[in-house]
């Protein structure tokens, strides 16, 4: 499984900013921000390893409830949902 490397602009501590992360897919990306609990939310993300980048809208702007679903998981499942084709520029 390869692992990549996205920069993600999120909501952290009230101030939009730039975090890394590393995963072996958007959807993994996004998992690792939700477990961060002073991300309020996720604005876009580029995969630097391959350039594609992700632009969510207003779609992952709110992801208390997201956090909320996630904290009921053991930390050995993941959640599972795929990333909408008009999402990627």
């Amino acid at each position: 499984m390869k692992i990549y490397e996205y920069d993600m602009l999120v909501e952290f501590n009230n101030k939009k900013q730039e975090l890394k992360t590393f995963a072996s897919s958007i959807e993994g990306a996004i998992d690792n921000m939700i477990v961060i609990e002073d991300i309020n939310s996720i604005y876009s993300a580029i995969c630097l390893d391959t350039g594609e980048q992700f632009n969510f809208g207003d779609d992952l702007t709110d992801i208390v409830s997201l956090q909320k679903l996630r904290k009921q998981l053991p930390d050995d499942i993941e959640m599972s949902f795929e990333i909408q084709e008009g999402a990627i520029h």
